[in-house]
């Protein structure tokens, strides 16, 4: 995957987990209108913590699968 093709599927993610939490908090503003700014902070929040750890889970296996290919050459396997 090249480096333009990342940041479209990027761009794309990004916008519709932001379509999904306009979509909750549209649909909490009709049910209880004066606590929907805290609820769409709280969403926002939450995206923005999924994203870190989606990139933490990215780079934890990225060193898992480099550290398993070091090992198996290092046997003498491959």
């Amino acid at each position: 995957m090249s480096s333009s093709e990342y940041l479209q599927l990027a761009w794309y993610a990004r916008r519709g987990s932001l379509a999904a939490i306009y979509t909750a908090s549209e649909l909490h503003q009709l049910t209880s209108p004066k606590t929907a700014y805290d609820f769409l902070d709280s969403l926002l929040d939450g995206s923005s913590d999924l994203k870190s750890s989606v990139n933490e889970v990215g780079i934890f296996s990225s060193y898992l699968v480099k550290s398993c290919i070091g090992i198996v050459k290092s046997s003498g396997i491959l």
